[in-house]
């Protein structure tokens, strides 16, 4: 009475690819003078570029370390892209320039 027994299974679908997530990191992020970008994944070489919210580039160089300087110091505050493009993958992500206080 009231006894019942479940059962959970879970299925996987062998054949589907699985997706790897190319993933960088900023820190700080807000940002006053300058941020580390860190990238999550290895690669050989790469290049980075900083783009307004407008979409207007602002500054593209190469990369070859995991993690990448930016200096932000010369921008007025407001909201940033930095994308890293390298021979594994692809990432970007938004940065936020505030002003010191």
């Amino acid at each position: 009475m009231g006894n019942n027994d479940f059962w959970v299974v879970k299925l996987k679908d062998k054949d589907k690819k699985i997706k790897e997530e190319r993933t960088i990191e900023a820190f700080p992020n807000p940002a006053q003078q300058y941020t580390n970008v860190i990238v999550g994944f290895d690669y050989t070489k790469g290049n980075v570029s900083v783009y307004d919210i407008s979409g207007r580039q602002l500054q593209d160089f190469k990369a070859t370390d995991r993690t990448i300087p930016v200096d932000l110091n010369k921008y007025p505050e407001g909201i940033y892209i930095i994308k890293v493009a390298t021979d594994k993958g692809d990432a970007s992500m938004k940065i936020i320039k505030s002003i010191s206080k």
